[in-house]
């Protein structure tokens, strides 16, 4: 199996007042894992 890149770091400081990130997630054979108030609030605090 061949090596996966290493994953991205958050940065340290941001310079903008309200920024935007967007995110990419898979889940196992698509369940709709994320598709739940509760992992959305997760996700949001993050």
């Amino acid at each position: 199996m061949p090596a996966r890149p290493p994953h991205l770091q958050r940065l340290g400081q941001v310079w903008l007042k309200n920024p935007i990130y967007f995110l990419t997630t898979c889940t196992y054979q698509r369940r709709c894992l994320l598709a739940d108030p509760q992992v959305m609030m997760v996700l949001v605090a993050e």
